[in-house]
């Protein structure tokens, strides 16, 4: 993963623009204003500095990662979590008859997280993400989860596995997160894939949205078995 151009997302430098800018202002004025045009040596100077201030802002504005870019980088490090779990429960079970599987994930707010940015999408991204793989196998249910800095190489892992008997509910939960972000105070809705057992509750960010919904049925189907 490229953290320097993750970093950058975060952190996009303007200086680029405030040299390419002026040298295209400059050379319009003094080409489309007809300043020097019995010199035509002069004006091909100030056309040449305009086209090179132009490619500048180009550069500028190529330069720094975009928001599906960013959530490609994301992609490529969850892409294999599926397959990271199976490996962990095969052992396990020997012959693991793998019945159901549902990734909860999202990105990280508050503690632990030192950056924020607003996405032309309305997203806010922060620079922690994590992802969860849950498995429903005929003797438990398994999950993976992958929790990783996107400016970084920092990656932690957590393996567990817990009994039908033992789950109290599984559910799909919101709640409003409060921020600061530009100067402004406001508030983003954000959704967790919620696991109670009477030891602990696991509360997993993720997606509020249908397949969340069914695994949390599918959870509490084999509870009842």
């Amino acid at each position: 993963m490229d953290y320097k151009n993750n970093n950058r997302y975060f952190h996009r430098s303007f200086k680029l623009l405030y040299i390419g800018a002026p040298m295209i202002a400059i050379g319009a004025v003094v080409v489309f204003g007809k300043i020097f045009r019995r010199y035509v040596h002069i004006e091909n100077i100030f056309t040449a500095l305009m086209a090179v201030g132009a490619l500048i802002v180009l550069f500028f504005l190529v330069s720094f990662p975009r928001d599906k870019e960013y959530d490609r980088g994301i992609r490529e490090k969850t892409g294999g979590i599926r397959a990271a779990a199976e490996a962990k429960i095969t052992p396990l079970e020997h012959t693991p008859h793998f019945m159901e599987n549902y990734v909860a994930e999202g990105f990280v707010y508050g503690d632990g997280t030192s950056e924020l940015k607003r996405g032309s999408d309305g997203i806010f991204r922060t620079d922690l993400y994590t992802a969860s793989q849950l498995i429903i196998t005929l003797k438990k249910l398994y999950i993976y989860t992958v929790t990783f800095s996107m400016i970084k190489d920092e990656t932690a892992t957590e393996f567990i596995s817990l009994e039908f008997d033992s789950i109290i509910s599984a559910s799909v939960e919101e709640e409003l997160f409060e921020l600061d972000y530009e100067g402004k105070h406001g508030a983003i809705r954000r959704a967790f894939f919620c696991i109670k057992t009477a030891e602990k509750e696991y509360r997993l960010p993720t997606h509020n949205d249908s397949l969340a919904d069914n695994m949390a049925s599918k959870i509490m189907l084999r509870n009842q078995k």
